[in-house]
């Protein structure tokens, strides 16, 4: 029997994987393959039959027709139950009602055995070419759309996605052409298989296929659903989740709507009342950063999102407590959540309830990329390199769908290893080096980083990840790292000054301790001492004390004798010149917003642009300009302008502890809409912090500035701390 979760060959390294299926060849020898059934459907006047050797199908049918409001042939059919396809050559077919020439062999979907049930098909007849044909509703009229001139053998193809189906006919099963499409409300399980019928009651037709396969998507989204809520209770996820109401949950969903989707939206108004649904799946982000979630539905709804790919540790993030438009993301602030650190190639649970009363219905989630790309509805695969894998909770034997290959790094960077198992449900993982499991903290994820490599001691290292679960174990292909000899010099890259009498150099990658602090290696033009040196434990930041600065000055440096941390250090080249303007605040970017900030400084203020998903909750997301302080303080500022990129676009003045999303902080603010009037927001502050502006929207003009954004209030907002006891900041 096929597995699709068993190892497979190695992929693309960085995970921009396409749309890749799953092929399970039918297992050989007499008999049906597992998991195959053969059925007469409608009750032909005489019994047909099924057979499989090597590949080979035999399929007898009688019955009057696949046609009208109900069917009578034979049908050898398995369930499916995601998108995907479904192929066959037929290879011969008789005719057994030369009469009329409908009789007809070909490949369906349909919902059940009833001989009235919804259906569609693509079918080659004896003399009158290939047809798409469907039945939408049960015990409803059937409608085609045909090719003449089309006769066996031949081969057919039935594509499904979502609730649009399409089909195809080839002669050479490389090179197809499209007969029609249809949008069909079918089950999310279906029967997939082979139909056959005469065309004539009294008469036995036999057709004959090979080549049959059915081809079922990798990634995608999960959907149960609970139907015949308890109606009393209003609109609430209760109705849904408590199995006072609802006996069936959480493990009786109504198996003919489970469905994978290939994106994260449900149906639209599905004409149903009263039921709900879970939605989950493993999503797998394209770039490490910061995510930002929404969720839209109609009615109620929650949306979960794990700190790895156990569901245990799934935390809500985003709700709707009534309902709202398809796709509309911003009726409700509940709807988006704060940013979201994901690791790139690692898989995260996701999982959305949501409940329907009455009237219409959707369900749908969106997601901010950390570049601020928008991906509405989230793709089980999209361009940027999401991937989305089914979450059905259901173990399987553990396998390795891609992973990295052997691997070229430049001393002293990282090397990042990854492997992505396609599994349903949670698994674990395990990093080795040379056969000794590893340890550090990256060595139980699908993402192992060894930081700083170095060309002594990790050139030729091979690397091998164990994935395991309950059911077993599979290890990755081994992955050899090849570390090369860094001959390039350092470079600087930024100099800033912080305050009146530090100074920083941030260099292009790591240099020696003992040439960053030598001071001779520092000359400003202008003469400034530099008294002391420091390196930050990145090896890149050099922090100089110096004499005092001049704000709004222009300052140049030459540096020399700077060493790169190479084997063979290089060092950077003679007599680099860097130079800044001196600020009364350095510029920083807090939680990584999706568009980097810019700053314009002048002699009475300061013009900022700048972006982020927000201030408050446990993580920020902003620009700030700060300087460092301590003791007590009493500050303020003119607000000149504020550009409404959104009503909560927010600026004013802060007290902050440090520079991570999650620092305590002080601030008064003001947003577009405030007319007049400010908000103050806290969170706990140590002694020690950091004071400056903040903003996290399009434009702050400086003050005396005219903005071209719309109008927006002239504050001017004061921070003062009078002593050891802090508190909130007073806005006047």
């Amino acid at each position: 029997m096929c597995d699709p979760l068993h190892r497979r060959p190695e992929r693309n390294p960085n995970f921009l994987l396409l749309l890749l299926s799953l092929f399970c060849p039918l297992s050989a020898g007499a008999g049906l393959p597992s998991g195959w059934t053969d059925a007469d459907i409608g009750g032909p006047g005489l019994a047909g039959s099924a057979a499989y050797t090597n590949g080979n199908w035999t399929v007898t049918g009688g019955g009057s027709d696949i046609w009208n409001t109900a069917d009578q042939f034979n049908f050898v059919s398995t369930a499916f139950l995601s998108d995907g396809s479904i192929v066959a050559k037929v290879t011969s077919l008789q005719n057994s009602d030369p009469g009329s020439g409908w009789s007809r062999a070909g490949v369906m979907f349909r919902n059940d055995t009833t001989a009235g049930s919804a259906n569609v098909a693509v079918m080659v007849s004896a003399e009158n070419g290939v047809v798409l044909q469907w039945r939408d509703i049960a015990a409803d009229t059937s409608v085609e759309t045909t090719i003449s001139g089309v006769a066996a053998p031949v081969w057919l193809q039935l594509v499904r996605s979502s609730d649009n189906y399409a089909g195809y006919y080839s002669y050479d099963g490389s090179n197809w052409l499209q007969i029609g499409t249809v949008q069909l409300l079918l089950n999310g399980p279906l029967l997939a298989g082979l139909a056959v019928t005469a065309h004539n009651n009294s008469a036995l037709n036999t057709a004959t296929f090979t080549n049959v396969s059915l081809t079922s998507q990798t990634f995608g989204v999960y959907r149960e659903m609970w139907t015949n809520l308890n109606s009393s209770l209003g609109d609430t996820l209760v109705a849904l989740t408590n199995s006072t109401y609802n006996t069936n949950w959480p493990n009786h969903p109504v198996a003919s709507w489970t469905h994978v989707f290939t994106n994260f939206e449900t149906e639209i108004n599905l004409n149903m009342n009263y039921y709900g649904q879970r939605v989950r799946a493993f999503v797998v982000p394209p770039v490490t950063g910061p995510y930002i979630f929404w969720i839209a539905s109609d009615d109620t709804s929650d949306l979960f999102v794990s700190t790895d790919e156990n569901p245990a540790n799934m935390a809500p993030i985003a709700s709707v407590s009534s309902w709202t438009s398809s796709e509309q993301w911003t009726e409700f602030a509940s709807q988006q959540s704060n940013p979201i650190m994901l690791q790139a190639g690692c898989r995260y649970f996701i999982e959305a309830l949501m409940q329907q009363g009455g009237g219409g219905n959707n369900l749908s989630v969106r997601w901010q990329l950390p570049n601020g790309t928008y991906e509405q509805p989230m793709a089980a695969v999209s361009s940027a390199g999401t991937l989305m894998i089914p979450s059905t909770g259901v173990n399987s034997l553990p396998g390795i769908y891609s992973q990295t290959t052997n691997t070229t790094v430049v001393e002293n960077q990282n090397a990042v290893f990854a492997v992505l198992a396609t599994n349903q449900a949670a698994v674990s993982y395990r990093w080795f080096s040379q056969g000794i499991r590893l340890t550090n903290s990256s060595a139980g994820q699908a993402v192992y980083t060894l930081s700083n490599v170095s060309l002594s001691l990790n050139n030729g290292q091979t690397f091998t990840c164990v994935v395991s679960n309950s059911l077993g174990t599979v290890t990755s292909a081994p992955i050899v790292l090849t570390v090369l000899a860094d001959t390039v010099a350092p470079t600087v890259q930024e100099v800033y000054n912080v305050g009146t009498t530090n100074v920083a150099v941030v260099f292009s990658k790591g240099v020696t301790a003992a040439s960053a602090t030598n001071l001779a290696n520092y000359v400003f033009t202008n003469g400034l001492a530099v008294t002391a040196a420091a390196l930050a434990s990145d090896n890149v930041t050099v922090t100089l004390t110096t004499a005092p600065l001049a704000y709004y000055s222009n300052y140049w440096m030459v540096i020399n004798g700077i060493l790169s941390r190479a084997a063979t250090p290089v060092m950077i080249a003679s007599n680099t010149v860097a130079s800044f303007v001196a600020s009364p605040y350095v510029a920083a970017d807090i939680g990584a917003p999706p568009i980097a900030s810019t700053t314009v400084a002048s002699t009475n203020g300061v013009t900022v642009a700048a972006a982020g998903g927000g201030i408050g909750g446990l993580d920020d997301q902003f620009n700030f300009q700060y300087e460092l302080v301590s003791g007590n303080f009493d500050v303020n500022v003119c607000l000149a302008g504020l550009g409404l990129s959104d009503v909560w676009a927010e600026a004013g003045l802060m007290a902050r502890a440090g520079l991570s999303p999650g620092a305590a902080f002080t601030a008064s603010l003001a947003t577009p809409n405030m007319a007049g009037s400010s908000r103050i927001v806290l969170r706990p502050m140590p002694r020690r912090f950091r004071v400056g502006l903040f903003r996290r929207t399009t434009r702050t003009p400086g003050c005396g500035s005219n903005g071209s954004e719309a109008p927006s209030p002239v504050l001017p907002a004061t921070m003062v701390r009078p002593g050891p006891n802090w508190g909130p900041p007073r806005s006047r």
